[in-house]
């Protein structure tokens, strides 16, 4: 009787948990037998189902929607396909708001709107649903800095631009677009981070030539398809590439080397064999050539000092023509009239040159306004308009349709342009490459301009931060460029409007997600409003730094109790311009950030790189040095350095299952911890430059390990690594940050894109395509096996994210 008891409550437990299961999926295909089937009447001819945005999404994340037709009544319902909508509100009789779950199967699917009377309306093959769960994905952010755009003079509608991390010298790639800028892809990786680090070939303008961050020179004959190694002249320093504007065979190399290893070298036979071609140029540190439009045997070159030399015989001899300014960045040839060339200086040392243009035998400086526009970093000339003259400036764009005269504004931002291209066939059509946002075009003369950067992917993330409770919702911050958010995954991203150009770990509040805290140099950036408007809180140093340095920000944390965070960096001279840290300092905060107070942990300690606190009780605290690992156990009054004396610690984190284990990288060794950080067990020699550590608190708990040199993961506690079946794995990691949640497994990835399969030495000489990752953030969902997803409508295999 006991025996059929037990049964009997065991039967009743188990179908309670399942009913209470199923109640909480809060995403499904209704089940078959409840499954909402279209009414059998004629829809209402005032019932029109028209349009829904976005069109497409993928299946691992819910995505919010927008429904537009006529007719809507409060309380209609939404389906596509078989699969009721969630949250559909009305918002009035012409647009409905919805939410599609995840977790259906990619295809396309019709929309069905039913009012409350039963009436309903459908749109065919209104929505496409892609694979999203197992896959990594990216939507950006994009932009960046656009320092080339060439266009196609035969199909205008191709453009290419080289693009670098904005205000760095990091090279992301060369981007192509095929429609004008609408939309871009990543060609090829790693190029040189400078102006003209690419070329295309007028009279046969397939041919492109680039210049790859520290591996030489590359050619291609299809437009970018594919890609071959060219030889470079012997100890030559950074180089740009120039094709000859009339003949297909002919390019030329300016090399940029100081004191004396730089130079002009030509080519005859398409970078297959080079000649050094520097007769009469004294001063050999290249930045730039220019050729006559009308007689390309006329060519000029500038240099990092400022010089100018013409030659009139394609470059067999040289003669010195002045020195207009410290540093020539750009030179350019106005092909009406004397055909005089003008020159504009670029960001070198921290400078910028102004516009100059030789008017019989000399240099006169031409000033566009009184202000950053008489900084200048790009021209281009309008080919079939005498006089039409664009230039990009630290103020924006401007131009002059009166060969140099007057200026009037012209561009969509005032940022810094640093290039510049104008359609060869339609005046009209100018494009704007912007020192951080990308690309802009108008098609109507600058009367109006759109912003052309989808799948132009130059920020580097530096720094993510999850809105706890919302795996959707993260900020990435960039150096250089600032804040974006995105509600949807990384689907798409907001630019959020800040002066912190260099913003460094972004924190989301635990207790109060709209809380956000952006560290800046010298200071902490608060937001109570999803980073609509922004406060700031200033750290001062110790008595000990007052008088000599000021404090910049490394690691910011904050605690499960609300208001309780922790900051580490070090100390910077205050007469220095350099980045050297002198010492280092921990500071507290007990009201959300608003003030800090310094930490004496009883003596001089090296900069804190990171911060990491025991979740269920935050006065436990670890902080990673330079030098050693710091713990308190009482909120910051008392401190101890258990091991790693010598040792650069570079990451650190809590197991939130159980506190007691801690997990900590230094000097790329891996250790773990079982008594909450008092000793610590070397458990794993790592690749150099995977010195950052994300804890994944999954099924089983996955631990990464990342930086420059990509990632590993660990499912065994660290005994064991690899690196995860994805391109990623082996780009640079500037972040990481995951969410789990009862179902799903999501992790992001901030990464600085490159190469992911590398060209063998011997395949270097052979049309080899290499292939390679855009910059930007990645998404990876992993859905989680549980016994309620035998009511969800796709059961797929786990993968590992």
């Amino acid at each position: 009787m006991a025996h059929r008891i037990f049964h009997m409550v065991l039967a009743i437990l188990i179908g309670g948990i399942l009913a209470v299961a199923f109640l909480l999926v809060p995403h499904t295909r209704m089940p078959a037998q409840a499954s909402l089937a279209p009414p059998s009447f004629s829809p209402n001819s005032n019932l029109a189902v028209m349009g829904i945005h976005p069109p497409s999404a993928p299946n691992d994340l819910d995505v919010s929607v927008t429904i537009t037709g006529t007719g809507f009544a409060t309380g209609a319902t939404a389906l596509l396909g078989e699969t009721l909508l969630r949250n559909v509100r009305w918002v009035n009789a012409t647009t409905l708001t919805a939410l599609v779950p995840w977790g259906l199967e990619p295809g396309v699917y019709t929309l069905m709107v039913v009012n409350p009377d039963g009436i309903s309306g459908t749109l065919l093959n209104a929505f496409t649903v892609t694979q999203g769960i197992g896959v990594w994905t990216t939507g950006g952010p994009y932009g960046g800095a656009v320092t080339t755009l060439l266009i196609n003079p035969v199909t205008p509608t191709i453009l290419y631009a080289t693009v670098q991390a904005p205000y760095s010298a990091s090279g992301v790639g060369l981007f192509r677009s095929l429609d004008g800028g609408m939309h871009w892809e990543m060609i090829l990786a790693e190029i040189e981070p400078q102006y003209h680090a690419a070329d295309l070939s007028s009279p046969a303008p397939s041919v492109i030539y680039v210049s790859k961050w520290e591996a030489g020179l590359y050619r291609s004959d299809d437009g970018g398809k594919t890609w071959v190694a060219l030889p470079t002249p012997e100890g030559v320093g950074r180089i740009t590439p120039y094709a000859h504007p009339t003949d297909p065979q002919v390019v030329y190399l300016a090399a940029n080397c100081a004191p004396s290893c730089g130079g002009i070298y030509k080519s005859n036979d398409q970078g297959s064999h080079w000649a050094s071609c520097t007769s009469g140029i004294t001063d050999t540190q290249i930045t730039t050539l220019a050729f006559d439009p009308i007689n390309p045997q006329i060519m000029y070159a500038g240099t990092a000092n400022g010089n100018v030399f013409r030659s009139v015989n394609g470059g067999a001899s040289w003669e010195f023509i002045g020195q207009p300014d410290r540093y020539i960045g750009q030179l350019a040839v106005n092909p009406f009239g004397t055909r005089e060339p003008w020159a504009c200086g670029a960001s070198s040392s921290g400078h910028w040159g102004h516009l100059w243009r030789y008017v019989s035998g000399s240099w006169e400086r031409v000033t566009p306004g009184t202000g950053l526009e008489n900084s200048v970093a790009a021209i281009a000339f309008d080919r079939n308009i005498s006089g039409a003259i664009w230039i990009g400036t630290l103020d924006g764009g401007f131009k002059s349709t009166n060969g140099g005269l007057t200026w009037m504004p012209f561009g969509a931002l005032d940022e810094q342009v640093i290039a510049l291209a104008v359609d060869p066939t339609n005046s009209r059509v100018v494009y704007q490459g912007y020192n951080g946002v990308g690309v802009f075009k108008t098609e109507n003369d600058g009367v109006r301009w759109q912003e052309v950067n989808e799948g132009l992917a130059g920020f580097i993330p530096n720094g993510l931060a999850l809105v706890p409770g919302d795996p959707a919702t993260l900020y990435a911050i960039s150096h250089g460029v600032g804040i974006f958010k995105t509600n949807n995954g990384g689907n798409s991203w907001l630019n959020i409007p800040t002066d912190n150009l260099w913003p460094r770990t972004p924190i989301v509040d635990p207790v109060t997600p709209t809380r956000i805290y952006i560290g800046g140099t010298q200071f902490v950036q608060i937001s109570e409003d999803d980073g609509i408007t922004w406060r700031y809180a200033f750290p001062q140093p110790p008595p000990a730094y007052a008088s000599c340095c000021r404090f910049e920000l490394l690691s910011m944390i904050a605690t499960s109790q609300p208001g309780l965070m922790f900051m580490g960096g070090g100390f910077i001279p205050n007469e220095s311009l350099s980045y050297n840290l002198i010492g280092g300092g921990i500071y507290s905060s007990t009201d959300f950030g608003e003030t800090w107070f310094y930490i004496d942990v009883g003596q001089e300690i090296s900069p804190v790189i990171t911060l990491a606190s025991n979740p269920f009780n935050p006065k436990v605290v670890y902080a990673g040095t330079e030098n050693r690992m710091w713990r308190t156990t009482d909120g910051g009054t008392t401190w101890s350095s258990p091991g790693f004396s010598g040792q650069r610690v570079t990451g650190i984190a809590v197991d939130p299952r159980d506190a007691r284990t801690v997990y900590a990288v230094a000097d790329s060794k891996f250790y773990t911890s079982s008594d909450s950080g008092q000793t610590w067990e070397l458990v794993a020699e790592l690749d150099l430059g995977l010195h950052h550590l994300l804890f994944v608190p999954a099924t089983p708990p996955a631990i990464y390990v990342y930086g420059w040199n990509g990632m590993m993961r660990s499912t065994d506690g660290g005994e064991h690594w690899e690196r995860p079946a994805t391109a990623l794995a082996s780009t640079p990691i500037g972040s990481m940050t995951a969410a789990v949640t009862w179902d799903r497994v999501i992790v992001y990835v901030g990464t600085a894109g490159g190469i992911v399969s590398n060209v063998s030495a011997q395949g270097r000489d052979q049309r080899e395509s290499e292939t390679s990752l855009a910059a930007g953030v990645y998404r990876h969902t992993t859905q989680r096996m549980w016994p309620v997803h035998l009511y969800l409508p796709l059961v797929l295999k786990a993968h590992k994210p």
